[in-house]
């Protein structure tokens, strides 16, 4: 579990972009466990450059699934029914706007809010390494 979660903190670190946006045109009535196309206004630039600005759209994929799913080994999932209620996602994100890939955290916030609601500093990954060594 440790790798796992400590890979994942890795990857935040690594990601270009930290964002949230509002979602649009979610699709509906899908085949779950799935990677789904999703679209999105960027509303909140927590990491990024200047090829990335607010107002901007994004096209990336999320991996949603019901709850009587069986998924695979490996990258996490969203449940598709809160994925479907949710109108805002904070994700981190490589490649180059407007088409990107998302990493497989995400979550959704009520609203956009000042700070990330996920973690994602050096520092942070840091302490996270060491606390996993010394446990």
């Amino acid at each position: 579990m440790a790798i796992f979660y400590l890979g994942c903190w890795r990857a935040r670190v690594g990601a270009r972009f930290h964002v949230q946006v509002e979602l649009s045109g979610l699709p509906s009535d899908l085949q779950t466990p799935a990677a789904i196309p999703v679209q999105g206004c960027v509303v909140r630039i927590f990491r990024g450059d200047s090829s990335l600005s607010i107002g901007d759209t994004l096209a990336f994929h999320v991996n949603v699934c019901r709850r009587d799913d069986r998924i695979p080994c490996g990258p996490a999932y969203m449940l598709y029914d809160e994925f479907l209620r949710a109108r805002y996602l904070e994700i981190f994100l490589n490649g180059t706007p407007p088409r990107l890939e998302g990493l497989d955290e995400c979550k959704i916030p009520p609203s956009p809010t000042r700070k990330p609601q996920i973690q994602a500093s050096r520092l942070a990954y840091a302490v996270e390494r060491l606390k996993w060594a010394f446990h």
